[in-house]
Order: C-alpha cells, then sequence, then structure tokens
C-alpha cells in the first residue's frame, strides 16, 4: 500500500509540466494577480496572467502537497478537497481548454463544465491557519487585529450564477439590513471602508411596494456605487415575487429574503422569522421570487422558532431545495431574539450539510470574532449587524484583517465628531427636519469613547433644531482641541 501511494505521489508530481502546457494558450497578459502563498517547501511567484494562472496555481499547490510526505495532514486533506472539485473548478475556461492543442502525452481533456475555483473551507481554513501563525509569532499580548497579517491566499469571489445575470461578491464581509438604520447615508459611510462589500436597504414590506410605499428605499438605488443587495419581507408569494421584479428593475445586485427577523408585529403576520413555522409557504416564496428575476436570490434566516424545536439542518436545506443561492444563518433561535450568545456550532452543522454558501451572523462585533467565527463555522463569510451601529468603519476593518491588507484605524474622538457632524447634515439635507429625529440614534451611537461623551450624547438627544445639534457637536470638537492643546 506504501509503494503504491509513494508510485501515485511521484506520478502527481510529473503532471506539473504538463499542466503548465496545457494552460499556456489561456494566458492573458497585462493583468498581475499575486499569489500569496504557497505550500510548504514551493517557491512564491509573481504572475503576470490573468486568467488562471490562480488555477495554475492550485493545481501546482496541490501537487506539491499531496507530494511532500512532510507536509501537514490537514494541508494535505484541503489538497485533496481541492482534487475532488477540480472539475468544477474549470467551467469558466472549458470552452478555451478545448480549444488548446493537444498535449504530447494526450488524454487531459475537460468533458464536463462544472463551477468554483476553490472550496470555501479550504479558503477559510488556509486564511484562519495564516492568522493563528501570525498571533503566535506576535505573542498573547496582543488582543486585537490592527496590524497586517503574513501572507494570505487571494481569496476568489464567491459566485452566484442566478438564472443568467451572475453575481460575484469579491468581499466575503456583508452589512446586514437593518431596520430604521441601513439606509443610504449610513451606507455611503459604510463604503469608504468597505467599497466592495455587499450592503442592503432596509427590510422592505413586498405588499407596501406593491400600493406604492416604500419605493425610496428601491429607486435610491441608481444613485449609489458599489453592490446593493435589497431585502423582501412578506408572507404572499405572489406579491414577493412582484416585489422582486421592481426591484431587479430598480438596479438591485441581488434580493434577499427575509426569514429571520424576531419582531413580533412582522413574525405574527407570517412574515420574517414567521416563515420558519410554516416551511412550505417559506419555500413557495423562495421559488416563486427566484423564477421572478434573472439575478440570485438570497435568504437571511435564523436556526429556528424555538430552542426545544429548532432543526436548522432541514430548514436550511429546505431552503437551499427551492432554489436559495447562498443563506445567511443568524445563530439564535426567534425566541432568543439577540438574547444570550450566537450558537457557532450549529451554523457549521448546517454550513456541512449545504451545498450553497453560508454565510455566518451573531455576535460579529470586531475582526478577530469574525476569524474566530470562520474558524469555528468554516463559513464562506460573514455578516455584520448591530456590531456596525456607530461604527460604519466595521465592515471594512474585517474584510480588511480577513485579506491581509493593512487594518483601518478605529477613528478617534475628533473624527467621530465629524462624522456625526456629516451624517447629520446628509441626513437634514434628505429628510428636512425628521432628519434630525433618525440622526439622533446615529449620533448617540457614535459619539463615544472620549471625555464628555455621556453629557454630549444627553444634550444631543434634546437638541430641539439641526442648528442646536451642530452646535454642540462643534463645541465639543474645540473642547477637544484645547485639551489636547494643553
Amino acid at each position: 500500500m506504501t509503494a503504491n501511494r509513494i508510485q501515485r505521489c511521484r506520478q502527481r508530481g510529473g503532471l506539473g509540466p504538463l499542466l503548465r502546457q496545457r494552460l499556456t494558450p489561456l494566458r492573458q497578459p497585462g493583468q498581475q494577480p499575486v499569489h500569496r502563498r504557497c505550500p510548504p517547501g514551493a517557491t512564491g511567484k509573481q504572475l503576470t496572467d490573468a486568467i488562471p494562472l490562480e488555477l495554475q496555481l492550485l493545481l501546482e499547490q496541490l501537487l506539491v502537497g499531496l507530494g511532500n510526505g512532510s507536509g501537514q495532514p490537514h494541508r494535505r486533506r484541503a489538497c485533496r478537497n481541492d482534487l475532488r472539485s477540480l472539475r468544477e473548478c474549470l467551467a469558466p475556461f472549458q470552452g478555451r481548454l478545448r480549444s488548446c492543442q493537444p498535449a504530447p502525452r494526450g488524454g487531459w481533456v475537460v468533458s464536463q463544465p462544472l463551477p468554483d475555483a476553490l472550496a470555501d473551507e479550504t479558503v477559510t481554513a488556509m486564511v484562519v491557519q495564516d492568522l493563528q501563525q501570525q498571533r503566535a509569532a506576535e505573542g498573547p499580548e496582543i488582543g486585537h487585529v490592527n496590524r497586517q497579517h503574513g501572507p494570505m491566499l487571494a481569496i476568489p469571489p464567491l459566485q452566484l450564477p442566478g438564472r443568467g445575470h451572475p453575481r460575484q461578491l469579491h468581499c466575503r464581509v456583508l452589512q446586514s439590513p437593518l431596520a430604521g438604520v441601513s439606509d443610504r447615508i449610513f451606507r455611503g459611510l459604510v463604503r469608504r471602508w468597505a467599497p466592495d462589500a455587499l450592503l442592503f436597504t432596509e427590510m422592505v414590506n413586498a405588499t407596501s411596494l406593491e400600493l406604492g410605499h416604500g419605493l425610496g428605499k428601491v429607486e435610491e438605488l441608481a444613485e449609489e456605487t458599489g453592490p446593493i443587495g435589497v431585502q423582501l419581507f412578506d408572507h404572499r408569494p405572489a406579491s414577493m415575487a412582484d416585489a422582486a421584479r421592481r426591484a431587479e428593475a430598480a438596479g438591485a445586485y441581488l434580493i434577499d429574503i427575509n426569514m429571520g427577523c424576531p419582531v413580533r408585529k412582522i413574525a405574527r403576520k407570517g412574515g420574517g422569522s414567521g416563515l420558519i413555522r410554516d416551511p412550505d409557504l417559506a419555500g413557495r416564496i423562495v421559488a416563486a421570487v427566484a423564477e421572478a428575476v434573472r439575478i440570485p436570490v438570497t435568504v437571511k434566516t435564523r436556526l429556528g422558532w424555538c430552542g426545544s424545536d429548532a432543526d436548522p439542518v432541514s430548514w436550511c436545506r429546505q431552503l437551499e431545495n427551492a432554489g436559495a443561492q447562498l443563506l445567511t444563518l443568524h445563530g439564535r433561535t426567534r425566541e432568543q431574539g439577540f438574547k444570550g450568545r450566537a450558537d457557532w456550532d450549529a451554523i457549521r452543522a448546517v454550513r456541512e450539510a449545504l451545498r450553497v454558501p453560508l454565510i455566518a451572523n451573531g455576535d460579529i462585533n470586531s475582526p478577530d470574532d469574525a476569524i474566530r467565527c470562520l474558524e469555528q463555522t468554516g463559513a464562506a463569510g460573514v455578516m455584520v449587524g448591530r456590531g456596525t451601529m456607530g461604527a460604519p468603519w466595521l465592515v471594512g476593518q474585517i474584510d480588511a484583517a480577513l485579506a491581509g491588507r493593512p487594518v483601518p484605524h478605529t477613528p478617534g474622538a475628533a473624527e467621530r465628531l465629524q462624522l456625526a457632524r456629516e451624517q447629520l447634515l446628509a441626513l437634514v439635507e434628505s429628510r428636512g427636519d425628521h432628519g434630525l429625529l433618525i440622526a439622533r440614534k446615529h449620533m448617540g451611537w457614535t459619539c463615544t469613547g472620549f471625555p464628555g461623551a455621556p453629557q454630549l450624547r444627553h444634550a444631543l438627544m434634546r437638541a430641539p433644531t439641526p442648528t442646536d445639534a451642530l452646535a454642540l457637536l462643534d463645541r465639543q470638537s474645540e473642547l477637544l482641541n484645547l485639551s489636547s492643546d494643553e
């Protein structure tokens, strides 16, 4: 048995030149993806070609890893997983591979299409391993992520095919839809730190949209850059399908169906988390929406209605079978609301049972939280919700930490005051005096962590006009400048 395994490894190693020869006709000069990680014993390479020079590197890494008996066991397992999905990796290049000249040894032909360049579990494992290794090197006194991590694998985008209009998610950190929070102005602030992240509108009631209400949440998509998903909720499949068509026409990047909102007035009418109690209706809604639009359809949900009857694996499989191309799973039941700790182990169990990508949600309030969550769940990415209230920079910080870029610093007192000022002015310009009422909660979340912050928040909540609120912010800025000069 051992001799046979050694012989197979040598045969794989001998395929390296052949693979390079077969991939040569695919090269596209002028683009420079950089390979940022190699297996043990391999040397790093600067690539000058685009497509599947990433694929070529993957293949070479697999061959080296499988032929290197000194490699770590988990690395070899990851390589074996990648080899099993190799046919899927080659789908985007199938036509061009068929047009290549035959190799001298012949016989290496791709005849069936399948889709994704790297398994999400493999990507997650390698990313987390890099972060852990750097933490160990830096010492235990580093308690948060505030530096550039070491060499890491360039994470491929998530592929969502849709029904003819495919989408790619280049950022593995998503901003959660937040009712009364994630409006156009808030999304603009998040974009400063996370230009490629998938953001969402506030929840849109499909029936209200059908009646002409809430159109502004959808129509304002034309004014924004970057991917924006529209999240819909309702209990009527026909209304949801019609609303999805309207959102697609307005420029939605994808359609997300809310099946997790725990608010009583929504759930008791059969929307949000209320659909967890009626899986058949939930499946019909997903199928109707997926049939109505050509862009991808996703679902955000929870583990179950309550702890005693929760079966998140079966529940999420039903949503997948109905046509959802990505699921976001909050690690709590509807009964829990936002209390207790999110169950990341349950998220992992669901992730292992699904074929579509799974995004983990719940208790992710820092880059370190995101790293631990990915390590524990093996999810394809994370969604950040309440942690971004007053901290629109958080999505960008997590994205940078996972991608190995320098993590943006957390804004200090002066920057927070300036941010609150800009948000107040934008809300007043957009919503008139009502903008002050909306801005109060944002200013209350943002104005923290400096001397005089509690007194400032108390005064801002009672400021009768936008002018008064601006005067309070300016006065606090002057006080901070005076104290820093002393």
